[in-house]
C-alpha cells in the first residue's frame, strides 16, 4: 500500500522500489524469452499506484529504463512493455481530479475534463513522428475519467490534426441548466442550414406555405411529382404553382454542380424548398439531380444540438482522404445528454474507434454523428434516447425526436450494438459502409405509434447490412442501389422500398410477423429478393408457381399479385407437360396482365402440368 501523507520520508524509496520491481520483472521475462511476458497494463496499474512518488525518480532511473527499452524493444512481446512504463514516466495519463475537476458529478467540471485533453494535445507538439494524414501524434496519451461522473456544460473536444489519444472509462453529464447547450441550438438553427436529409437546405423553405415560389435554377422538361408527366416546356415554377395548389405535394428544385446548393447536400446533388405535411402519395421525380422529402414515412429531422464530444472540426480539412484526425479511442465511456445535448460528433476523421462499452443515454438531436472521413468504427455501444422502459405520449406531445447514429460518410463500420430508444435508429446517407449484428428496437415496442419512427434509414449506396436485428419496427430503403441486407431477423415488423432500386440483395432472413412492402417503388434493376424466411405470406422478387388441370383446358392462368415485393413481371419462364399421349400442344406466353398475372394459353386444349416463374427485375 501506498504510504500515507506522513511518511513523506518514504516518497523518494517507495517510488524507486516500485518502478525498480516492475524493470526486473521485465527484464527477468525478457532473459528467459518467455511467451508470457508481464502483461502492459500491469506495469501500467502498478505505476499508477505510486504516480505520486514516480514524478520523484531520478533521473539516473530514468534513463536507465529508457537504455533497456532501447535494449530490448525489439524482443517479441517486450517492447510494448517498457513502452508502457516510459510513457507513465512521461505523464500520458491524465484525469480530471489532476485538473480540480469533481468525480462526484455535483460541481462543473468541463474546464478540468478539457485541460486533460488539452494537456495531451500540447504533449504531442514535443513527440516527433507524424501521421499519414499529417497530425500530430500525442503519443498514445489517455484522459482516464478513472470511474468517476464529471459534470460539464459544453462540448468537450478534440481539436483536428491530432491522432493517438483516448478519453476512457468513466462518464460526462451535460449539465441541463447550462445556457450553453440551448443557445447553440438556437445559434445553428438561425445561423446556418440544416444540411442533414431531408432538412430545408434552402433560405426559401423556411415555412411550408409556398409563399416563396422563386427558383435559383430554371430546367425544363421535367414532371411534377404526383401532378404526372409535365407538358413539354413545362417550368419547374409552373410545377412549383400548380403544386402548391394541391394538398401532400412536395416543392422540388434541380440543383446541378455550379449551384450554390450543390455545397449543402453533395449526397444528393439538391436543394429542398419546401413541403406540405403529407407526403404518402408523392413519388420523388425521375432524372438525376431531383430530389426532397416525399416519403412514405416522412422523417422529421433532429434539432441541431451541441454535442457532449467533438472530435475534429475545429479548423478545415484539406487532406485528399478528407480525414485530419486518426486512431482516436473513446472507449468505456458512459454519456448522458440530460435531453439537452446530442453524444458524440466526429468530423473528418480516420481510424477512430467508439467502443467498446460505451452507454450514450437521454441525448438529444443524435447520439453519434459520424461527418466525413473514413473508416471510424462504432462497437459494443449502447445507445437511448431516453431510458428503455420510458412511455412516449402522442397526445401529451412527448415523442421522439432523435437519430441514435448518423452516417455522413463513406466507408465506416458499425458492430454489434444496440439502440433501444430514438425516432430513427441509425440513419445512413453514405456509402461503402458496413453494419453488422445491430439490434435496433423501441420502448414498449411501440415504435410503430409515432410518425417516422424507423429503426434503420437507408438513403446511401454499397452499403452492407449483416446479421442485422430490426425489433417491432421497419427499414427503409430509399433508392437503394448496390445494397445487401442478409442474415438478419425481422419481429413484428417489417421492410418497406421506394424509389429506383438497382442491384439489391435482400436474402436469408427471416420475418417473423413482418413482411417486404413496395411502398413507391419506381423500377428494379438487377435486383435479387430471395431465400428468406417468412411467418406468413411470402413476397420475392421472383417467383415460381405450378397449375395442375386434369381437364383439357385452353389457358392456364397464374396470379403472382401476392407473392412479389414489386408486382411488375419482366420476365416469363414456363415450361408445360402434358397428360394425353400422343399429343404435341403448342403453349405461349400472353402479355402480361396488370404487372402481375401470367397466362399460357396451349393449343390444342390439353390437360397437364404448367410450371410458371417469373422475375420483376431487370437485368443488364
Amino acid at each position: 500500500k501506498p504510504p500515507n501523507s506522513a511518511a513523506v520520508t518514504l516518497e523518494h524509496t517507495m517510488g524507486f522500489g516500485v518502478v525498480a520491481a516492475v524493470l526486473c520483472a521485465a527484464t527477468a521475462a525478457a532473459a528467459a524469452n518467455t511467451r508470457q511476458p508481464l502483461h502492459p497494463t500491469d506495469a501500467v496499474a502498478a505505476t499508477r499506484l505510486h504516480t505520486a512518488f514516480v514524478r520523484t525518480v531520478p533521473r539516473e532511473l530514468t534513463s536507465s529504463l529508457r537504455r533497456h527499452q532501447r535494449r530490448w524493444s525489439g524482443r517479441r512481446g517486450h517492447g510494448h512493455l517498457l513502452n508502457g512504463i516510459d510513457a507513465q514516466l512521461s505523464a500520458t495519463w491524465f484525469t480530471p481530479t489532476q485538473f480540480g475537476g469533481d468525480p462526484t458529478g455535483k460541481v462543473d467540471s468541463t474546464a478540468a475534463v478539457q485541460a486533460c485533453v488539452d494537456a495531451c494535445v500540447n504533449r504531442s507538439e514535443a513527440i516527433p513522428g507524424i501521421f499519414p494524414v499529417g497530425a500530430r501524434d500525442a503519443g498514445g496519451c489517455r484522459v482516464a475519467l478513472e470511474g468517476g461522473e464529471f459534470l460539464i456544460s459544453k462540448t468537450i473536444t478534440i481539436p483536428s490534426y491530432v491522432s493517438n489519444m483516448q478519453v476512457q472509462g468513466g462518464s460526462l453529464v451535460a449539465d441541463p441548466n447550462s445556457p450553453f447547450w440551448n443557445a447553440t441550438q438556437a445559434d445553428a438553427a438561425e445561423s446556418s442550414e440544416d444540411s442533414r436529409p431531408g432538412a430545408k437546405a434552402s433560405a426559401a423553405a423556411k415555412t411550408d406555405d409556398c409563399s416563396d415560389k422563386t427558383f435559383g435554377v430554371n430546367l425544363t422538361g421535367k414532371w411534377c411529382m404526383s401532378l404526372g408527366p409535365a407538358p413539354t416546356g413545362t417550368t419547374p415554377e409552373t410545377c412549383v404553382t400548380a403544386c402548391c395548389a394541391q394538398p401532400g405535394c412536395n416543392v422540388w428544385q434541380f440543383c446541378p454542380p455550379t449551384h450554390e446548393c450543390f455545397a449543402e447536400i453533395p449526397q444528393k446533388l439538391s436543394c429542398w424548398l419546401g413541403s406540405a405535411d403529407d407526403c404518402s402519395n408523392n413519388p420523388e421525380p425521375s432524372g438525376v439531380g431531383w430530389t426532397g422529402g416525399a416519403r412514405t414515412h416522412p422523417i422529421t429531422p433532429p434539432p441541431p444540438a451541441a454535442f457532449m464530444i467533438q472530435v475534429g472540426g475545429t479548423l478545415p480539412c484539406n487532406h485528399p482522404q478528407g480525414s485530419c484526425n486518426e486512431d482516436i479511442g473513446l472507449p468505456g465511456l458512459f454519456l448522458d445528454g440530460s435531453g439537452v445535448a446530442a453524444g458524440i460528433h466526429v468530423i473528418s476523421v480516420m481510424g477512430t474507434t467508439i467502443g467498446p462499452t460505451n452507454y450514450l443515454l437521454n441525448f438529444s438531436g443524435i447520439g453519434i454523428h459520424v461527418s466525413g472521413g473514413h473508416e471510424v468504427m462504432i462497437s459494443e455501444t449502447w445507445l437511448g434516447e431516453t431510458n428503455f422502459d420510458f412511455r412516449f405520449n402522442n397526445s401529451a406531445g412527448i415523442v421522439p425526436t432523435a437519430n441514435a447514429i448518423q452516417i455522413d460518410g463513406n466507408d465506416h463500420y458499425i458492430e454489434d450494438s444496440i439502440v433501444f430508444s430514438s425516432l430513427v435508429g441509425l440513419q445512413m446517407n453514405g456509402a461503402a459502409n458496413y453494419v453488422g449484428g445491430l439490434h435496433v428496437w423501441f420502448p414498449w415496442n411501440a415504435a410503430g405509434a409515432f410518425t417516422g419512427c424507423l429503426a434503420f434509414v437507408e438513403r446511401g449506396g454499397q452499403n452492407r447490412y449483416e446479421g442485422c436485428y430490426i425489433d417491432s419496427s421497419h427499414m427503409l430503403f430509399e433508392n437503394p442501389s448496390m445494397v445487401t441486407f442478409q442474415d438478419g431477423f425481422v419481429l413484428g415488423g417489417g421492410i418497406e422500398i421506394t424509389g429506383r432500386v438497382a442491384k439489391f440483395v435482400i436474402a436469408d432472413t427471416e420475418f417473423q410477423g413482418g413482411t417486404i412492402t413496395d411502398t413507391g417503388i419506381t423500377s428494379m434493376t438487377d435486383t435479387t429478393i430471395n431465400r428468406n424466411i417468412f411467418t406468413g405470406g411470402s413476397v420475392a422478387s421472383t417467383a415460381t408457381a405450378i397449375v395442375n388441370s386434369t381437364e383439357p383446358i385452353s389457358a392456364y392462368t397464374v396470379d403472382f399479385c401476392s407473392a412479389l415485393v414489386y408486382p411488375n413481371i419482366t420476365a416469363v419462364r414456363y415450361s408445360f407437360t402434358a397428360n394425353t399421349a400422343g399429343q404435341f400442344p403448342a403453349a405461349v406466353a400472353r402479355p402480361v396482365v396488370g404487372g402481375c398475372k401470367v397466362v399460357v394459353e396451349v393449343d390444342p386444349s390439353s390437360a397437364g402440368t404448367m410450371i410458371v416463374d417469373v422475375d420483376t427485375s431487370i437485368y443488364t
